[in-house]
């Protein structure tokens, strides 16, 4: 059991730091001492925390109208699923309430999603989806006839994440020097981070190991699909 391979010079930059930022939530849940990858963590940190600087100082002030619409469009879709869900909760139907209770936890876990900054939401939302998706709340989405919504936040979230990835890449050429070897270092400490957490359950797989494992290969396989629906290139990394 080990960690999957991603290309992550296919991915643009805000793409880039969103699925690493994914990656090292995942790890800070397990810990990182208990993964005994403390050093290697720390680096990966770091170089997240540069990337992340330099895109914010390219990207400042420019919300742009296109992509106010379409975070208002997400926003519209997720306040529509979670108004659908509290109707629910009176339904005459025992089935759809419960089915109610059922999303309302989930969504609760999700309350602050709305007010956070583009990219955060974007994560924050794709990580939703794979729950409104999955095997746990995928009856209750039908019950509740919430399909349409589910798959239209899909859409609008997609719409945000492309229209953000494109400004920040015809900001980023008169930086792209420093952020490309950003960039190589953040993908360098990932990589690091990989082989040590790899090597370690290799020798002692233990829960911790095959929890942060597990959520880091689907984290992988979600930015795989979005990748593709982005139109991002297919080829293995080595």
């Amino acid at each position: 059991m080990e960690i999957g391979f991603i290309v992550q010079d296919n991915m643009r930059n805000d793409t880039c730091f969103m699925f690493n930022t994914d990656v090292l939530r995942h790890i800070d849940g397990v810990g990182a001492t208990v993964l005994k990858v403390e050093s290697v963590v720390a680096v990966f940190r770091a170089a997240l925390n540069k990337l992340d600087a330099a895109i914010k100082k390219i990207s400042k002030s420019e919300d742009t109208e296109r992509i106010k619409n379409a975070d208002k469009r997400r926003d519209t879709a997720l306040t529509t699923i979670r108004t659908v869900t509290k109707a629910g909760l009176n339904h005459f139907s025992e089935e759809v309430k419960e089915a109610a209770k059922s999303l309302t936890v989930l969504l609760n876990t999700y309350k602050k999603t709305n007010s956070m900054p583009y990219q955060q939401q974007s994560s924050s939302v794709i990580n939703l989806l794979q729950e409104l998706r999955g095997d746990n709340y995928k009856n209750a989405v039908a019950l509740l006839q919430l399909r349409a919504w589910v798959d239209e936040l899909d859409m609008a979230n997609q719409e945000v994440i492309s229209l953000m990835d494109t400004r920040g890449e015809e900001r980023i050429e008169k930086n792209k020097g420093n952020v490309k070897e950003l960039r190589k270092n953040l993908d360098d400490a990932y990589r690091e981070v990989r082989r040590m957490i790899n090597a370690h359950a290799a020798i002692e797989l233990t829960t911790p190991y095959v929890t942060v494992i597990n959520k880091i290969n689907q984290t992988i396989s979600e930015y795989k699909t979005m990748m593709a629906r982005l139109g991002g290139k297919k080829k293995e990394e080595k």
